[in-house]
């Protein structure tokens, strides 16, 4: 036997195996190889995006930097609105909007009478996610009063979806109005409200006509929610007794089949409320005065799966750029994987953030590397870019080809392909294309070619070996052509 020594609890170990153990466990003097290699350098390439995008510490757009109050940014919310052509969501002007938040609603609502169609429904856009209830009455106004029908139509739109008691008398009226969409609208607003005396109102509605202009499915959906029970029995009743064949089996089939989303959501409770108000002011200049308390009630929300504010606290602790928050949602993501933590992981970008993420890459499952896609895409984030490319390489973000309700041929694709767009920014340059108006064909150097996923990975592939590390360092590329395939009748 070769020689032992004492251990410390007094057990003798021999001296060879120990020696053995520790050069197994030393990878000192093993090269690296390739596949780690690559990896690191994606790691490397993270870390590039993070040290030279501004965005990374802090969401505050560029054009708002350094402005220490709402005079000095004033001006700068007024020029933003001068270049609107729409909802400019992710140009420049639109950036500024958006992270003003209630400190651009006079501004906002002062230009709203003033602009065309397109640039009011942007100042719409950008009045409908302000946090607060400032901009809640110039929306009430628009929708009665703006001189455009299209602009009053979009407003009442807004106004609905804030499902707020002083919207009541406006949507009682629009009930009344002679547009089918108005009606449609109107009745989908009262439903989020406390107004069981709307579900008769509702019921001696036209719904023929309705039906006929395509605006029975909100009817529909507005009745369930304001009594189920009630709403059943009415609907059988209806199907029974209509003369039209087609409407009673849509009847039967949408209507009296009861979906679980027609029902009204379960209300909020008094925490919940209060943090749901944190969620729409976190993309807003309003976080940058948050203290631990705001921080706390969305982390509290965020780690509760039964809470329906779990996705959306998550997405507000990335808008707000919350590090503190990287090891629970590490955490969380070890044991159940989602999408919304790795999109906040890809924008609060710490060096544990990237690490975490690299790894999942490497080495997750094919659930985790599809929810990563997913995840990283909606980030917005440069630094997810290096992973998203890498990710090209991997077949089980493939999708194959297949018949869209047994009509439309769409061609195989590519998960992390299709969100490439998402992270590029102005380094993209999108084209959309409409399956039901037949196959993609690609037009290059005067020769037409059909969308092929493996050709297009591959010119991804050039564009970043050549283009990357001056994309990741802030520099101006060249645009990358990405296609983006859909269906609509």
């Amino acid at each position: 036997m070769g020689q032992t020594k004492l251990r410390a609890g007094g057990r003798r170990q021999p001296v060879f195996l120990g020696l053995l153990l520790l050069i197994a466990g030393s990878g000192a003097d093993v090269p690296p190889s390739a596949e780690d290699l690559a990896w690191q350098a994606v790691r490397h390439q993270m870390q590039l995006a993070v040290d030279h995008d501004p965005q990374a510490a802090s969401p505050r757009p560029e054009a708002l930097r350094g402005l220490a109050t709402p005079a000095e940014r004033e001006p700068v919310y007024r020029d933003a609105v001068t270049q609107l052509t729409g909802r400019d969501w992710h140009t420049g002007s639109g950036r500024v909007l958006r992270y003003g938040g209630e400190e651009a609603v006079p501004t906002l609502a002062a230009a709203l009478p003033t602009v065309a169609v397109e640039p009011a429904r942007g100042i719409l856009h950008f009045l409908s996610v302000s946090p607060g209830e400032t901009a809640l009455p110039h929306l009430i106004r628009a929708a009665e009063r703006h001189p455009l029908p299209d602009v009053r139509h979009t407003a009442l739109q807004y106004v609905v979806w804030a499902r707020h008691p002083s919207a009541r008398e406006v949507l009682w009226r629009r009930l009344n109005d002679p547009a089918p969409h108005a009606v449609a609208l109107a009745a989908e607003g009262l439903s989020y409200l406390d107004e069981p005396e709307a579900f008769a109102a509702l019921a001696d509605l036209n719904h023929a006509d309705l039906y006929a202009a395509h605006q029975m499915h909100p009817i529909v959906r507005a009745l369930w929610r304001i009594d189920a029970a009630r709403a059943e029995r009415f609907f059988v009743r209806a199907a029974a007794n209509t003369a039209d064949p087609l409407y009673g089996r849509w009847l039967r089939e949408y209507a009296v089949e009861e979906p679980e989303n027609l029902q009204r959501p379960e209300p909020l409770d008094a925490g919940q409320r209060r943090v749901s108000r944190l969620i729409r002011a976190a993309p807003t200049i309003a976080h940058e005065a948050w203290g631990q308390g705001e921080f706390a009630a969305l982390m509290e929300q965020a780690g509760d799966h039964d809470s329906p504010l779990q996705a959306p606290a998550i997405l507000a602790l990335g808008q707000a750029r919350h590090a503190p928050a990287v090891p629970s949602l590490i955490a969380q993501a070890q044991v159940r994987p989602a999408s919304a933590v790795y999109t906040v992981l890809a924008q609060i970008a710490t060096p544990e953030a990237l690490t975490f993420l690299t790894s999942q890459a490497r080495s997750g499952g094919e659930g985790v590397r599809l929810a990563l896609s997913q995840g990283l895409g909606a980030s917005g984030s440069r630094a997810a870019a290096s992973l998203l490319f890498q990710l090209l390489g991997d077949p089980t973000l493939r999708t194959e080809p297949h018949d869209l309700w047994g009509l439309l041929s769409v061609p195989a694709g590519h998960r992390a392909y299709h969100v490439l767009s998402r992270v590029l920014g102005e380094a993209a340059e999108p084209k959309w294309h409409n399956v039901a108006h037949g196959p993609l064909v690609i037009v290059e150097g005067g020769v037409s070619r059909p969308f092929d996923i493996d050709r297009e990975i591959a010119k991804c592939q050039r564009w970043w070996a050549e283009h990357g590390d001056n994309f990741l360092r802030g520099r101006p590329v060249p645009r990358l052509v990405l296609y983006h395939l859909f269906a609509a009748s």
